[in-house]
């Protein structure tokens, strides 16, 4: 017989000695407003807090007011693209080890592949 086994009810999770969890900050990267939308959509049902930047620049700005629990990077955009902004990101003692998840419309190239793992990509 299989038991149904749930994740807890994030509320619940962190509830006991210390008191309930407070929600951890997500910072999504992308020049397009409707990608930031869609992924927006995607993670609010974590009740987590999310907060957009529309290019490298902004994020940067953003990683320096800021803690991150993970930041989602658009790979293309125009100026400062997803790698550049992530190695600038890992130069700063704070972000370093800042898990990073890269996002691109286009296929991937073995490149970007490579270069955004060697900069500490997670996926």
């Amino acid at each position: 017989m299989t038991r149904a086994v749930s994740w807890p009810d994030r509320a619940d999770a962190g509830e006991g000695r210390e008191g309930p969890v407070e929600p951890v900050k997500i910072l999504l990267v992308d020049d397009q407003p409707e990608n930031l939308l869609s992924a927006e959509a995607v993670l609010e049902s974590l009740g987590e807090e999310i907060v957009k930047a529309e290019s490298g620049r902004e994020a940067l700005l953003q990683v320096l007011d800021s803690d991150f629990a993970v930041i989602i990077l658009d790979i293309m955009m125009p100026d400062m693209d997803g790698l550049e902004t992530a190695a600038l990101i890992r130069r700063r003692e704070r972000s370093r080890l800042t898990p990073i998840i890269f996002l691109t419309a286009l296929g991937r190239s073995e490149d970007h592949v490579r270069r955004g793992y060697a900069l500490g990509a997670v996926d």
